[in-house]
């Protein structure tokens, strides 16, 4: 995976307008990680891309499927943190890129006693397959699939090798109490293992947080 000429656009993926994007971002230091929470990846790109209060855009979605869509550009601002706050610093939309990942996060199982039954719900009411599901200390979430989480590896390697990038964080990390994304079904611990060895590699003192 490489950037294009201009080196803050994807080359071979699909390019959208978002509806809000801010001013030049200098010297992006973090990702963040967020759960879409919608339906399908249509319908998470009709929310990145379409205008409005409160302003919502990422500068990247990636489809369950590894379908990757950018749709802001990477000296950008989009704003996809809200209020935030990492290591004494606020606003993390002036300093991180964001990344939408097609997911349901949080579900509700539901039983069936009579007829042996046990599907599980968004926090819309749509049904989700029990195969998509996993229970997390007495909860349960939507699984990210496996090329989805290989595809956004491909895609940070990519963004670590052009950017002074330190940190790999979640919604959560930044708005602790207000956000649960991207959620205990997201495998952290593997993609920080990833960026601390990239960090490593170019000499960074400076590692992603440790879980």
């Amino acid at each position: 995976m490489n950037l294009d000429s201009s080196g803050m656009w994807l080359e071979g993926v699909e390019r959208l307008e978002a509806g809000d994007v801010g001013g030049r971002l200098e010297r992006p230091e973090a990702v963040v990680i967020h759960y879409a929470a919608g339906a399908n990846r249509a319908g998470d790109l009709e929310t990145l891309t379409s205008p409005g209060a409160p302003r919502v855009s990422a500068h990247l979605h990636l489809s369950r499927v590894g379908m990757i869509t950018q749709m802001v550009a990477f000296d950008r601002v989009a704003f996809h943190a809200g209020a935030s706050r990492w290591e004494g610093r606020e606003n993390l939309n002036l300093w991180s890129l964001g990344i939408e990942l097609e997911n349901w996060g949080p579900l509700t199982r539901r039983t069936n006693d009579e007829l042996r039954i046990t599907n599980y719900v968004s926090w819309s009411g749509a049904e989700v397959d029990a195969g998509r599901a996993m229970e997390v200390v007495g909860a349960y979430w939507e699984k990210f699939h496996c090329v989805q989480v290989w595809e956004l590896v491909r895609v940070l390697r990519c963004l670590w090798g052009q950017f002074p990038l330190r940190f790999v964080l979640g919604h959560s990390d930044v708005a602790p109490g207000r956000k649960l994304d991207p959620g205990p079904a997201f495998p952290m611990a593997m993609l920080r293992g990833f960026v601390n060895e990239w960090n490593k590699r170019r000499g960074d003192p400076q590692k992603a947080r440790e879980t």
